[in-house]
């Protein structure tokens, strides 16, 4: 799932700070070690290059001001996620790739921690979308600004070849040693979650349900084209389903009628993270033989 990065502020107090001038110089950036209760900074200062160890929000390597990512760098993410990319005010900002560790892959433009622009993304099971997204999701098929959307099958071997692949710096033992803590620490508070259930079961059993109100609709005479409407949905924190969205559909009957049975659902149990309620969002494909 992906993780939301915080604001980095300097508003903590400042426990130790050295500073060591690299130039005679008194416009020259200086290397400074600045450490905090919950972060750790080591790198030229006020502007330039550096490192940051931040327990909340992973580690960052790459340009700095005032302590805080502002120009090219990498995040580390605490739940194994990586970005590589502009970033303004320790948000990802402009230009950049998103390697989530569920195994989805993200390269385009970025706003305010997300895919906000034109992007491409692909997909683990090998489905690949290309347009213009909001919020890190494709925008609705039903928006002008809908891009194309192929699945594992058909996508055009150019766009599959030009998957990133992440490429960082060797990491120092103690950066490696930091990341393995976080992550151990993300673990821990994360061992409880759960995603949402829907009659007990997983999400499976849901598409399942779908597709047993499907047999219910009125058919037509069976043909051998199969067509597939692709739905994203969110399951809110009282269990109930909001924000369906078709994002690939060849025609808008099935598009109504997928929208419909999806919005009809039983109520789920809802999502845990951190011992809370949560959103959490499902994309399903809905496949049709006519």
């Amino acid at each position: 799932m992906r993780i939301p990065t915080c604001r980095l502020t300097m508003t903590a107090v400042i426990f130790a700070l050295i500073s060591m001038t690299c130039a005679h110089d008194a416009s020259a950036a200086k290397d400074t070690l600045i450490v905090t209760g919950s972060f750790r900074y080591e790198g030229e200062y006020p502007v330039g290059k550096g490192v940051l160890y931040s327990y909340e929000n992973g580690l960052f390597i790459g340009e700095f001001r005032d302590c805080i990512p502002e120009g090219n760098g990498i995040h580390y993410l605490p739940d194994g996620s990586i970005y590589s990319g502009r970033l303004s005010e320790g948000r990802h900002d402009g230009y950049g790739r998103f390697f989530s560790d569920s195994g989805k892959i993200l390269s385009g433009e970025f706003k305010d921690d997300y895919a906000n622009g034109l992007d491409t993304l692909w997909y683990p099971d090998g489905s690949v979308y290309i347009g213009k997204c909001r919020d890190g999701r494709p925008v609705s098929a039903e928006s002008s600004e809908y891009g194309r959307m192929f699945s594992s099958t058909h996508a055009p071997s150019g766009i599959v070849s030009a998957k990133p692949v992440f490429s960082g710096p060797e990491l120092t033992g103690r950066q490696q040693k930091f990341l393995d803590d976080v992550h151990r620490q993300y673990r821990k508070l994360t061992k409880n979650d759960r995603p949402p259930r829907f009659r007990g079961q997983d999400a499976n059993e849901f598409s399942k349900w779908v597709s047993s109100q499907l047999m219910k609709e009125p058919r037509g005479k069976e043909g051998k084209e199969t067509m597939i409407v692709i739905v994203d949905f969110c399951i809110d924190t009282d269990g109930s389903i909001c924000s369906v969205e078709i994002l690939e559909s060849p025609d808008k009957t099935l598009s109504d009628k997928v929208s419909r049975i999806v919005k009809s659902s039983p109520a789920w149990s809802p999502g845990i993270r951190k011992g809370k309620k949560v959103r959490y969002t499902y994309t399903m494909p809905v496949v049709f033989v006519r």
